[in-house]
């Protein structure tokens, strides 16, 4: 089912460039991310930075719609905590 991801934070496990997807690992769990070209990201503060600026294990928060069925997140906006 769909659910609403409101700030998930976590730390970027893996990221795969040709798919613009991410790995997001949290406690207990791990989230793949998927953006496209109009998900928005941020850096701490605002700037505004884009998918080629995720690095391994940056602290984000995710915004967007989960598939709790198969932990697949489509991301509204990610911001980089750094």
């Amino acid at each position: 089912s769909l659910h609403a991801l409101s700030n998930k934070k976590g730390t970027v496990e893996s990221i795969n460039s040709s798919t613009l997807s991410f790995v997001l690992k949290q406690d207990s769990r791990t989230l793949t991310v998927n953006t496209n070209s109009s998900t928005k990201f941020n850096l701490k503060g605002n700037t505004t930075t884009s998918f080629a600026d995720l690095k391994i294990a940056d602290k984000v928060a995710v915004t967007g719609i989960v598939n709790t069925n198969t932990n697949i997140v489509v991301a509204n906006s990610v911001t980089i905590k750094r």
